[in-house]
């Protein structure tokens, strides 16, 4: 969670739907799915919110950074 604002995933990847699980099996797709962030941003946020995000991804870049 970001500043109040809530935090899920967007969607899942297809191979890892139900419905499709068994069906295809998509190795790239799951690849590039675990390496997307998806941000809370949307036309109803306030310039506090959307800088709280903003805010909070150069939080987790610095992180990143130094971890490497």
């Amino acid at each position: 969670m970001c500043s109040g604002q809530g935090s899920a995933p967007a969607s899942t990847t297809p191979s890892r739907s139900p419905a499709h699980a068994t069906v295809i099996d998509l190795p790239h797709t799951d690849a590039a799915a675990d390496q997307v962030l998806s941000l809370p941003i949307h036309p109803g946020l306030t310039t506090t919110q959307i800088n709280d995000v903003a805010q909070a991804v150069t939080t987790l870049a610095h992180a990143a950074e130094r971890a490497a």
